[in-house]
């Protein structure tokens, strides 16, 4: 695990990753094309190592008139559920507020390219500045974990469950973002108390 230290301490990360708070951050979404795509849900839960802070969960479902399609058949959202959410401009703040508890609060994701391609459009929208914290990805934790172990990805699965079930994690009410980010940031711990039990002190591996 050297080289989780050596890639941690070069982005200046050199504290034990327990130190650390982090964000588990979802969304549910129209699609998958944040140019034309929008974000129908909102939802995040701190993670202070060992805890999952359940009792500061966050979450939002947004009040949109996008198009839904065929989405509701996976996150179960319809537009009677929209119309009485919140503005996504009440979401975006408050996850700010979260992020600016601490100057040592991470943005914790499974697949994080994809949420956060939606949350920078968000954003820019918006005319807000996007200046997340520093961002770690249990999808990407585990692809390079995997790799190390000469194993193939397409074989093992990548998705929040099959990582989830590696780490004999249950399987999980699926496509609710709340959900999602509780189970992420369960995946999270399970995977660095297996894997940093030798080496505690760096987290060299988790930001992107």
């Amino acid at each position: 695990m050297q080289w989780l230290q050596r890639w941690f301490a070069a982005r200046g990360k050199s504290k034990p990753w327990q130190e650390y708070r982090y964000l588990a951050i979802d969304l549910e979404l129209t699609g998958l094309d944040a140019g034309k795509d929008e974000i129908l849900s909102l939802a995040w839960v701190p993670v202070e190592p060992p805890t999952i802070m359940l009792t500061q969960r966050q979450s939002f479902v947004i009040n949109t008139a996008a198009t839904l399609g065929q989405s509701p058949a996976i996150h179960g959202l319809t537009r009677q559920h929209l119309q009485q959410g919140s503005d996504l401009i009440e979401g975006l703040c408050k996850l700010e507020e979260d992020s600016a508890a601490s100057e040592d609060t991470l943005w914790l994701f499974h697949h994080a390219p994809l949420d956060m391609a939606f949350l920078r459009q968000a954003y820019q929208q918006r005319g807000r500045t996007f200046a997340p914290p520093a961002v770690v990805d249990t999808l990407a934790l585990e692809l390079k974990t995997l790799k190390r172990r000469g194993k193939a990805a397409e074989m093992e699965g990548l998705s929040l469950d099959k990582c989830r079930a590696r780490y004999e994690l249950p399987a999980h009410p699926g496509h609710n973002a709340l959900e999602d980010a509780i189970a992420t940031a369960e995946l999270f711990l399970a995977y660095c108390y297996r894997n940093f039990h030798d080496q505690p002190h760096y987290l060299s591996s988790l930001l992107r």
